[in-house]
């Protein structure tokens, strides 16, 4: 399953693939698509007692900040779905503008609802 996500003017490609009961997501976009962070996130309680949370694990390449897409998609997704979810994430944009890359990490909401419908739904084993 793949969708795709405006920011700015530039498309944020969003595939989802259900494993079993988990989920794998991949965002790629902008000018250059990569692998630039990897989170791995598994569901617990919340620590406050009320709730789920996820526990998150991240690998980043050298020289990469894509985690501040992929560890919120992995911890939102496993949390509200409670399953395990690996997000890889590489977003390049020549040059970004700090408006620019605010308004891609304000697209990360709408992708994280987008996801959660689509696994709700059913889709790829």
């Amino acid at each position: 399953m793949e969708f795709t996500v405006d920011a700015a003017g530039f498309a944020l490609v969003c595939g989802v693939q259900k494993m079993g009961d988990d989920c794998l997501v991949s965002l790629r976009g902008g000018d250059k698509a990569h692998i630039g962070s990897t989170a791995m996130a598994v569901p617990r309680p919340s620590l406050t007692g009320v709730g789920r949370s996820a526990t998150v694990s991240t690998l980043n390449r050298v020289g990469h900040k894509d985690d501040f897409l992929a560890n919120p998609i992995a911890h939102e997704v496993a949390a509200r779905l409670d399953c395990a979810v690996t997000c890889v994430a590489g977003v390049h944009v020549d040059d970004a503008t700090p408006e620019q890359i605010a308004a891609i990490q304000a697209a990360v909401p709408e992708v994280i609802d987008r996801i959660c419908t689509l696994c709700k739904e059913g889709g790829d084993e």
